[in-house]
């Protein structure tokens, strides 16, 4: 922070509006996809993918 030596001076928090139930019903609402976790699903599915055989081959026990 190089502003050490400056007076603090608050920001102008300005106003906000309420806009009217038309414009709201006309707004796009997305949602946020994470593509990280979509990655690491997509990774686990691949990784486990081989334990489905080594199950049938220790008979299934437990």
């Amino acid at each position: 922070d190089r502003n050490w030596d400056q007076d603090y001076k608050p920001e102008d928090v300005g106003t906000f509006s309420v806009v009217s139930e038309e414009v709201l019903r006309n707004r796009v609402i997305k949602k946020k996809q994470n593509v990280e976790m979509l990655k690491f699903n997509l990774t686990m599915e691949g990784l486990f993918k081989g334990f489905k055989d080594l199950v049938g081959l220790s008979g299934g026990a437990k």
